[in-house]
């Protein structure tokens, strides 16, 4: 009784606090996208938009002031170019490197404004499924 006891409990133990220390993290960062490559090989990337090497990054990360960057692997590559280089606040769960991301907002003339929302999306997708 005192072994199956023991065995219970350090069971439940290795099953509840790796879970609670991998466990996704509320966070708000600042920074900017910019190309995964440019990042990864220390390389000057491209800010014109219209620079023909932005076709060639095969994805973008979230760069921090800090310099370090986190991966952000639920959020389309399209709206990662699309405010490349601009100031962003990245809004969602990190869990080791990679961000969830649940919000998006550019600096605009000095104000924060949405530019997408995991919520947003959620609901023109329902919306697009009762058509």
């Amino acid at each position: 009784m005192k072994h199956f006891l023991t065995t219970t409990i350090m069971a439940i133990a290795f099953t509840i606090i790796p879970a609670v220390l991998f466990a996704a993290a509320p966070v708000t960062l600042d920074g900017e996208f910019q190309g995964a490559n440019c990042i990864f090989y220390n390389k000057t990337c491209p800010h014109n938009m219209t620079d023909g090497h932005i076709a060639l990054e095969p994805d973008f990360v979230f760069v921090l002031g800090t310099g370090k960057y986190v991966f952000i692997p639920n959020l389309d590559r399209g709206l990662k170019i699309k405010y490349l280089h601009s100031k962003v606040k990245l809004i969602g769960k990190q869990t080791g490197d990679s961000v969830f991301a649940e919000a998006v907002k550019v600096n605009v003339n000095g104000k924060y404004k949405t530019v997408w929302s995991l919520a947003d999306q959620n609901a023109e997708r329902l919306r697009m499924e009762q058509k």
